[in-house]
């Protein structure tokens, strides 16, 4: 856009008609010493203001960083914003944006396929291949935390979860701020988000072969996104074909009257079970605050959710309401597929897109959650039902970026697993969660920057900060277009 001005306003300068005036070389002085004095203070900005000074990241970690971390990094708007100034950040954008400037260099990208290619391959194991054949509809729930998800407040869903494998340990961090599209593209992709300032043509024209959907439609299914939102939020309609599904669909595509309200969600039923073989994944939204006497699935489930709730704190109330009509959706779309005939040979996945922050209260959902800090808060769930497959707890430490690969192994696929940087559940691989401030958790030690490291410690950290920088360059550099045709 800033561009596209100063080339109308360049136009009109031209078209403008010629007035003769006399003012000697002074102005052609002026304007060289405000240019030369320009260059000066952008350089000294990295060199006198960006050195040892501390701040807090942008994600509430209390683990403070150097400031000259967020000018490279890029990865928060408003901070870098703040250090760098518009215009330096404007310019930085506009390089990014026409791949100028990526931050990566062929050291990086040496080191990426390195990695890639020089790990351990993957191996069969028990669960391999035991959902093969079967259709898939995964479900990403929009603020479904832990304590929500119970027998009194959601029970449709609980009872799925009961005859489920459940991953027991299984956490949702959020590198972007955009908690829901960090999850469902790492839920999608096996990969990291794009924590540094990159442009946003790594979601909209980056080949993504190895992804969830495209891994389908190899296997000859069809494959759709479903979401009460239009396409233009987080451009879902453009990301969601990249990422290898024909098409999304928006509350509106399916004619959704009121897009708060999950059970609407039926209204796509046959759009999203038309094909023989279908890979069906779904995002819900009435979880989603702010929560307050205006919220339509407060109004619908207030009454019940103030009758079951353990807590009367209004957003605690609210917050049960609003799972309330998720769970109505779950309810009917179970009740539909099992009707139809379609459950016998339909899995079922669900897991939450992040805990519930709109409940406001941090310390309060410690406390139910009994979080030791704030990274534990991002403890969620995730479980997997398919009709007839023996119920199971899964203790290992999963995230997000272990949904495909996890997937990937149980439908049999023929992928290499080392394209991932996530790890199937079942493999000997993994087995912990990377949280943004640099902080791990394994199941049994929970470490951050803030303590001292040891042998262990150390070697875990190496591996960790090596698959983050290794997806970093995956994304920026376009990793997989030399392995495939872009359109999957």
């Amino acid at each position: 856009l800033c561009l596209a001005s100063f080339l109308l306003m360049l136009i009109a300068a031209i078209l403008s008609p010629v007035r003769k005036t006399q003012h000697g070389w002074l102005p052609y002085v002026g304007g060289g010493v405000l240019i030369a004095v320009g260059i000066i203070i952008a350089m000294n900005v990295k060199t006198q203001y960006l050195r040892a000074e501390k701040v807090v990241v942008w994600n509430g970690s209390d683990t403070p960083v150097d400031i000259a971390d967020i000018f490279q990094d890029y990865n928060d708007t408003k901070q870098a914003t703040m250090i760098s100034g518009i215009y330096e950040y404007s310019f930085r954008s506009l390089c990014q944006s026409i791949g100028i400037y990526n931050g990566v260099s062929l050291e990086d990208k040496y080191e990426a396929k390195n990695y890639i290619t020089s790990r351990p391959g993957h191996e069969s194991n028990d669960m391999t291949g035991i959902l093969e054949g079967k259709n898939l509809i995964m479900v990403q729930l929009e603020a479904i935390d832990t304590w929500m998800l119970s027998e009194k407040y959601m029970p449709n869903l609980y009872g799925i979860k009961q005859d489920s494998i459940q991953f027991a340990n299984h956490f949702t961090p959020a590198y972007i701020t955009a908690g829901t599209f960090n999850t469902e593209f790492m839920a999608n992709t096996g990969l990291f988000p794009a924590t540094t300032g990159t442009p946003i043509s790594v979601y909209t024209e980056n080949a993504y072969p190895c992804s969830l959907p495209n891994l389908f439609r190899n296997a000859g299914y069809s494959a759709n996104s479903f979401h009460n939102s239009e396409g233009n939020v987080y451009d879902r309609e453009n990301v969601h074909v990249t990422l290898g599904y024909e098409a999304y669909h928006s509350g509106s595509d399916m004619g959704m009257e009121d897009f708060s309200l999950d059970s609407q969600l039926m209204s796509g039923y046959e759009e999203m079970t038309k094909a023989d073989k279908f890979c069906t994944f779904i995002i819900t939204i009435s979880g989603h605050g702010p929560y307050n006497e205006y919220s339509t699935p407060s109004n619908l489930h207030m009454d019940a959710a103030k009758a079951v709730a353990e807590r009367q704190d209004e957003n605690y109330v609210h917050a049960v309401a609003h799972a309330m009509e998720t769970d109505a959706f779950i309810g009917k779309l179970y009740e539909r597929l099992e009707a139809d005939g379609l459950l016998d040979n339909t899995v079922l996945v669900f897991y939450a897109d992040h805990y519930n922050y709109y409940m406001l209260d941090d310390p309060m959902l410690m406390e139910i959650k009994n979080a030791p800090n704030f990274n534990m808060l991002a403890h969620t769930d995730f479980f997997i039902y398919s009709k007839g497959t023996e119920p199971m707890k899964v203790n290992k430490v999963t995230s997000s970026i272990d949904v495909t690969p996890t997937l990937a192994n149980l439908f049999g696929f023929d992928v290499d697993l080392r394209n991932y940087l996530g790890s199937d559940a079942f493999s000997d691989d993994g087995g912990y969660v990377i949280f943004p401030d640099g902080a791990w958790y394994d199941g049994k030690t929970y470490w951050d920057p803030s303590k001292p490291s040891d042998e262990h410690t150390d070697k875990l950290n190496k591996e960790i900060e090596l698959r983050q920088n290794v997806s970093q360059t995956v994304l920026i550099t376009d990793y997989f277009a030399e392995k495939t045709d872009k359109k999957g």
